[in-house]
């Protein structure tokens, strides 16, 4: 029963900031001051995870969790789009990739990604190099994930954005 109960913690624990983070956006009706990077550096990585784990069989948790965790970057990132001020979040950010005004590009850039590792996966499946760069890949991008959002609060010299929730977990 304890493993159980640990495997779902484990699983829906990660996402319970990113579900209080689109509360917090549907309240406000911003999502100013969030970094767009951040749905995108764990959509990314927990997609190469999945791939990971088809090839090099890991704790079964750890898949329901990325599974999850795509789930709920997808929610984030369409609530993020559709409470971000255009004029702010579209033009200050200099660059083309994953800054597009709506949702169905994100969507086309992952369903991209997607068919590019099914595509790789078909032919380097079995190879073990092939699913150890997978790992290295899925590791190296979600350890970025920080970066995005220091970035971001430096630039607005604020925190502004971010919800605190001391009583999420109580």
């Amino acid at each position: 029963m304890l493993n159980i109960i640990l495997g779902i913690l484990m699983t829906f624990g990660p996402v319970l900031g990113y579900i209080d983070q689109i509360m917090k956006f549907r309240a406000t009706k911003s999502s100013f001051g969030f970094s767009l990077d951040t749905p995108g550096i764990l959509l990314i990585s927990s997609i190469i995870r999945v791939f990971f784990w088809i090839g090099k069989r890991f704790d079964i948790v750890l898949l329901y969790q990325s599974i999850v965790m795509i789930i709920v970057q997808i929610w984030l990132l369409y609530e993020c789009i559709r409470y971000r001020i255009p004029t702010l979040s579209i033009h200050n950010r200099k660059r083309w990739f994953w800054n597009w005004r709506s949702f169905r590009p994100y969507m086309a850039c992952l369903i991209v990604l997607l068919g590019h590792l099914i595509f790789f996966s078909n032919f380097f499946g079995d190879q073990v190099w092939f699913i150890e760069l997978l790992g290295y890949l899925a590791l190296g991008i979600e350890c970025t994930l920080p970066m995005p959002q220091a970035i971001q609060n430096y630039k607005n010299k604020s925190v502004s954005g971010f919800r605190y929730s001391p009583n999420l977990l109580s």
